[in-house]
């Protein structure tokens, strides 16, 4: 398998944010496959720039927060198309080894976005703007030739003399729209164009190769399924480390249940909460995520359902963890409950699966397809399913013992090598 001297350029649509959702986590990882197999890869930010050549680099690398600009209704609209008319759509490339290597990877999860960096301030907003209102496909003029614009997330852009490729994670937005912000017209318009105008699909289940083509009808020849890889380096940790990661949170090895994914309507915590509450048991459960839209709806009841005493002792929001952390968490954990509504892929149980920890998960979207015959599954509607299972894995040491097994035959199919042939299989049908 080589892609030697094929040039790809990667979107940071959802890299470029520091407490980055899974689609950021598979933008690093499609990166590493990617230059793995030898290609010459690039990614395209759009953070602000300077007018003075000499100030290029080093306000892409500051470290400051920006101020937001953004305006809303007519008003924002208007300054955007202002914008658009003296916008120059060529990419400047910024030197990426001028700077010290620690910088860049506190930035983005211990490793480079991309060898080779270019930078096209507001070229995202710029283009979401110009397709929403004159349903306008941005082109961007490249200073240099490109094989291959692979989108990891759905946009209205192409690249000069560029195949496009395009990876659709999943269609929760019209699936179930209730639990999402979207504009639901302007996601469905957007993927409509992806799938028309890609080259190649790229998806990450084959439960999302079917909803693409229950809504948008493509030759299913265009569509790849290549999963998502565990990328175990992100995840391996020292004894010491595990010990101070432990204390620092307040936790013990095997004294707690534990969720992994932004609080919000789709991952179900509100019946997690209601589950665990009505079990008689004295390990706490942990909750471990961006408190992201509506999330007081998913922990608002949680201490009239536990009582004060079991809200203060048992119960544990501890919001955004690094990621060095995670791998901790997961492997300390006496089982791992994850009842989704709806998931393209969902990777934390995967990732749990990789450290012999036990997996509640959900009977919907692909989760079985992911997860095979290792762990159990429920209902997510149904809090007294998601307690059963809880209560059977709290109290039947050998069934968490065999899901541990059967968790860690499952990963293997899930492995960066996998992956990469999978990957490598994808992109023969353009190049």
């Amino acid at each position: 398998m080589d892609l030697k001297n094929l040039r790809v350029m990667i979107d940071t649509y959802n890299i470029r944010l520091i407490e980055g959702s899974g689609i950021a986590s598979y933008g690093l990882t499609l990166i590493k496959a990617l230059e793995a197999l030898g290609a010459d890869v690039s990614a395209l930010f759009d953070k602000r720039a300077s007018r003075i050549p000499e100030l290029r680099a080093v306000l892409f690398f500051d470290a400051k927060e920006e101020t937001s600009r953004r305006l809303s209704g007519h008003l924002g609209l208007a300054v955007k198309a202002l914008r658009l008319l003296t916008w120059d759509s060529r990419p400047q490339e910024i030197e990426v080894n001028a700077f010290n290597s620690v910088i860049i990877d506190a930035r983005y999860g211990g490793m480079p976005p991309a060898k080779k960096v270019y930078n096209l301030p507001e070229c995202y907003e710029l283009a979401n703007t110009l397709f929403r209102v004159a349903r306008l496909v941005t082109r961007i003029k490249l200073p240099g030739l490109v094989d291959i614009w692979h989108a990891t997330y759905p946009l209205p852009i192409t690249m000069s003399k560029a195949k496009k490729v395009t990876t659709i994670h999943d269609l929760i937005p019209l699936k179930l729209p209730y639990t999402t912000l979207d504009n639901k017209e302007f996601f469905y318009r957007v993927l409509k164009d992806a799938v028309k105008k890609s080259d190649l699909i790229v998806t990450v289940s084959e439960n999302t190769k079917r909803d693409i083509i229950e809504f948008f009808h493509p030759d299913e020849d265009k569509i790849a399924v290549t999963y998502q890889p565990i990328v175990q380096e992100c995840l391996n940790h020292s004894e010491s480390h595990a010990n101070m990661t432990l204390q620092k949170y307040q936790l013990k090895s095997k004294d707690y249940i534990l969720f992994v994914g932004n609080v919000e309507p789709k991952k179900n915590v509100a019946r997690i909460i209601e589950a665990f509450a009505s079990i008689q048991t004295d390990i706490s459960l942990v909750i471990v995520g961006r408190k992201a839209w509506m999330w007081k709806n998913q922990v608002g009841r949680a201490e009239a359902l536990l009582g004060k005493t079991r809200y203060r002792r048992q119960l544990r929001l501890l919001d955004y963890v690094p990621r060095a952390d995670i791998g901790i968490l997961y492997a300390n954990a006496l089982f791992f409950v994850f009842p989704s509504l709806y998931e393209g892929f969902g990777l934390p149980p995967l990732e749990a699966m990789y450290f012999d920890c036990p997996v509640i998960t959900s009977n919907t979207s692909s989760l079985p397809e992911v997860c095979g015959d290792a762990a159990l599954y429920v209902d997510p509607y149904d809090v007294s399913d998601i307690r059963a299972k809880m209560e059977s894995l709290l109290s039947d040491e050998s069934l968490r013992k065999d899901m541990a097994e059967r968790g860690r035959k499952r990963v293997r199919f899930f492995s960066m090598e996998n992956y990469q042939r999978r990957l490598y299989e994808a992109y023969l049908r353009v190049i």
